[in-house]
């Protein structure tokens, strides 16, 4: 897919024929050790489920046990925080646990800065992802009506106010702590808190931070904005 110029168009291609682009792979009779990076119901994957990245004839269509599965994901997490609704997830998941909106402060990471003009996926492209990404889409609408009745259930008033204070402070830190309040491409971050995988055909950015020596706090925004790559070794080393 990353092979064409623009990357969205070979998405689109993809997406009118999933199950023919990975037909190979099945018929090789691959483990499922081998198919997690073939974009098959990849939260299922995450998530301990990799029999969804098997054979579309097979567990990967079997509602019954994709049910079940989801039944288990729901019951057994307290919270589950949906991407496009990162903001009023994380306000419910303050109210949860009795925090304050500081402590749920946060920063993109990995921003993707050329947007990609999703338009180009016709209705029967995400028609047929869906379809062959059943149990993710199944696990998706599950937890977007959770989370539709946790909102209604804090107060549409009540969830306004709590989201003009975290992104006011949000915006207050940028506006402190980052060179020209902006992203910049991964290939401008060379220091000590970004560790960004650039794949071709597409600009992956994140935050470059003003000197700290000129600036009081902001080793607390470096932190936040520092990726997950160099933590993990940090806590190996």
């Amino acid at each position: 897919m990353r092979k064409t110029p623009n990357s969205i168009e070979g998405f689109a291609k993809y997406a009118l024929d999933p199950e023919g682009y990975h037909k190979d792979v099945y018929e090789r009779g691959v483990t499922t050790s081998g198919l997690w990076f073939f974009a098959r119901n990849a939260a299922m994957w995450d998530l301990g489920y990799n029999e969804f990245a098997k054979n579309p004839n097979n567990e990967a269509n079997n509602l019954t046990r994709i049910q079940e599965a989801v039944d288990e994901i729901t019951q057994r997490f307290d919270d589950i925080i949906i991407t496009e609704h990162m903001d009023e997830g994380l306000i419910l998941l303050a109210d949860k646990l009795c925090w304050s909106i500081d402590d749920v402060i946060e920063f993109r990471q990995n921003i993707e800065l050329n947007k990609d003009d999703m338009s180009l996926v016709t209705e029967e492209g995400r028609r047929k992802l869906k379809e062959f990404c059943k149990a993710d889409d199944i696990l998706y609408e599950t937890a977007l009506n959770i989370f539709y009745e946790r909102r209604k259930k804090f107060g549409e008033q009540k969830m306004q106010e709590k989201l003009h204070e975290l992104r006011s402070k949000r915006e207050d830190l940028l506006r402190h702590c980052v060179v020209d309040n902006k992203p910049f491409p991964a290939s401008e971050l060379r220091d000590k808190f970004h560790a960004i995988v650039n794949p071709p055909g597409i600009v992956i950015g994140g935050w470059k931070l003003k000197n700290e020596s000129d600036v009081q706090w902001c080793w607390v925004f470096s932190f936040l904005v520092t990726s997950f790559h160099v933590i993990s070794n940090s806590l190996h080393a």
